[in-house]
């Protein structure tokens, strides 16, 4: 499947890695949903104090597999049960009752950026980017968290234009909490871990819930909204012509 969860003996955080580089772990209905689970049952286990997501080798998520949705093309029902599923997958990372933490060494592209800026904070290496695509097959990428924390204008950037976001720069917009040299992000990964397991469980998940409150709704009633356009756009006669031609 592509999707190994971990827990560390020695530590006491779990970790979901996704490993499908064949396809720069992009993501199907099978692999995002077992991140949930692996999401949800790391945050549900007392011995759990955070959860890491990461990808390897070198891709943190290239997004959804573009074939997974020519396959579905006829079938309009099958396509939007996998937006539904990646809608899922954000929202179970952010209501995870744990700290999480995404782990980018190389690329993260539409859905694998929203994923990442679904956790709580984020450690990139210095071959880290972020990335939106989409527009240029059809389909609406997922840009709420993206638009809530670096704004608008970078939204529009990177939609529009197909221009990546360096490691730096996304640091800069306050999109990535730690920058390091690629062979410094396992040990910067352990130093943020352990600041965050030495809290104590039921304040951080209160502290958790009080930030949802603060603009989980603006973003979830933006996500819903995106979900009509993007019916609307996996029905327009030509998207099955448009995603084929990307995938080749």
């Amino acid at each position: 499947m592509g999707v190994e969860v971990t827990v560390d003996p020695e530590a006491d955080y779990g970790t979901v890695l996704l490993d499908r580089p064949e396809c720069d772990n992009a993501l199907g209905m099978e692999e995002t949903t077992a991140i949930i689970d692996g999401v949800e049952l790391l945050g549900g286990n007392d011995d759990t104090a955070a959860v890491v997501l990461r990808g390897r080798p070198e891709v943190f998520c290239s997004g959804v597999r573009v074939e997974s949705v020519t396959e579905r093309s006829g079938d309009v029902d099958a396509t939007t049960a996998l937006i539904d599923r990646t809608i899922e997958l954000y929202r179970a990372v952010e209501t995870c009752p744990v700290p999480t933490v995404a782990v980018l060494e190389g690329p993260a592209t539409s859905v694998g950026c929203e994923l990442a800026l679904a956790t709580d904070l984020r450690v990139a290496g210095e071959d880290a980017e972020l990335a939106l695509d989409g527009l240029e097959f059809g389909m609406v990428p997922p840009f709420e968290r993206l638009r809530r924390i670096a704004g608008e204008s970078v939204a529009n950037d990177l939609a529009f234009t197909d221009r990546r976001l360096s490691a730096r720069e996304a640091a800069g917009h306050g999109l990535f909490n730690r920058v390091v040299p690629n062979d410094a992000v396992d040990e910067c990964v352990r130093s943020v871990v352990d600041s965050v397991t030495d809290k104590r469980a039921r304040t951080v998940e209160q502290y958790k819930r009080a930030l949802r409150y603060a603009d989980g709704e603006a973003v979830a009633d933006t996500t819903d909204y995106r979900r009509q356009l993007e019916y609307v756009c996996v029905t327009d006669p030509g998207f099955a012509e448009r995603a084929s031609r990307h995938v080749e």
